[in-house]
């Protein structure tokens, strides 16, 4: 009778195994994706309804390196902000204190960019952070700092009338900052709720490289977000930022139990190795725009027929796409270019044709 039992429980724990393996727990090792201390568990069915975000950053970036194209536009008619549902200005910075307090050109590069897309349905804010990751861990390990710095973003909001904010903290590193992390975006959650505008953050692709940053950022606040901005920005030469990469990154975040509809993906609108932006590459050729890659070694980045992949992919697996940046994208003096990588998002994502590439 022992040796029955003994046999029976073999066979059970055979199929047990059998089972795990051929769902793919082991080889997705679902039980790494979970923060230290946090219970993993199974994600409950997403029924969740989609509207697809169509996120626009604007960095008034200067692309440095040889031929250097400078972005310091003034005319804006070039740029095109159709279809954006959001058009966030970064990167503001805050101090140690929670103190915001941008210059005037600055200011008023906001005030041109709210006005360019008013009456539009575009909803415009900002990004607080970008490289200030220090001043983020002294504000949340402070009560008395966090409470002055979410008053100061509700006063900047109110001043500038804009209507919601991206939080910017790169990469919550370990356990002890994730819980700093987990505070601040609460306590700003709360505010922005309170008076009503919109609260996103920025997060790490979850890849190997940045697996461990990923386990940093706990549950809970993904309860306290409208979206997640996901950056799937990595690698180097051909693997700069590819569908594939992009695929991995949304699988992370949808196992760790983000609803699609609060998922969206960064592109770049820049090139990697020789940095340069898209805008730069396409008036050089106008051939490469409709390149999936630069093959001459120098550029490597996402042109229209990638931007309309991962858009397409977007569309079934999570809820939109944001540009990194506009003022990189292709345009000219007078209007926007028909290579316009804003363009392809905006018209793959209404299921309409991109006729530049004929795609």
């Amino acid at each position: 009778m022992i040796k029955n039992k003994i046999g029976l429980l073999k066979i059970v724990a055979t199929i047990l195994c059998s089972v795990l393996f051929l769902s793919g727990c082991e080889d997705n090792k679902i039980g790494d994706l979970w923060p230290d201390g946090e219970d993993d568990i199974a994600c409950t069915p997403d029924t969740t309804p989609v509207s697809f975000k169509n996120v626009g950053f604007w960095t008034d970036a200067t692309i440095s390196g040889d031929d250097e194209l400078t972005k310091n536009i003034d005319n804006l008619d070039s740029i095109n902000f159709t279809g954006l549902t959001h058009l966030n200005y970064a990167y503001i910075k805050t101090d140690e204190k929670g103190e915001i307090n941008p210059d005037q050109t600055v200011l008023d590069r906001i005030e041109d960019l709210r006005k360019t897309v008013t009456g539009k349905g575009t909803k415009v804010g900002v990004s607080i952070g970008g490289g200030s990751d220090a001043n983020f861990n002294t504000i949340a390990g402070n009560t008395s700092l966090t409470d002055t710095f979410v008053k100061n973003i509700a006063k900047f909001l109110v001043d500038n009338d804009l209507d919601g904010v991206d939080l910017y903290w790169a990469t919550p590193d370990n356990k002890e900052e994730g819980k700093l992390f987990e505070k601040l975006v609460s306590k700003i959650s709360e505010k922005m709720r309170e008076d009503k505008k919109y609260f996103s953050i920025s997060v790490v692709s979850g890849d190997d490289k940045h697996k461990e940053q990923a386990k940093a950022i706990l549950q809970d606040v993904f309860k306290s977000v409208d979206f997640i901005n996901v950056r799937a920005l990595d690698g180097q030469g051909k693997d700069f930022a590819t569908l594939e990469d992009s695929k991995e990154a949304i699988t992370y975040w949808t196992e760790r139990c983000v609803v699609k509809n609060k998922i969206v993906l960064a592109v770049p609108f820049h090139s990697t190795g020789d940095v340069k932006s898209f805008g730069f590459i396409e008036n050089a050729s106008s051939a490469a725009a409709c390149k999936d890659k630069d093959s001459s070694g120098k550029h490597y980045y996402n042109c229209i027929p990638t931007v309309v992949a991962k858009t397409k992919y977007v569309k079934t697996h999570a809820g939109g796409i944001m540009s990194l940046s506009l003022e990189q994208d292709s345009y000219d003096t007078t209007a926007p270019s028909q290579y316009s990588l804003q363009n392809a998002i905006y018209q793959t994502s209404k299921g309409t044709n991109v006729g530049a590439c004929n795609l």
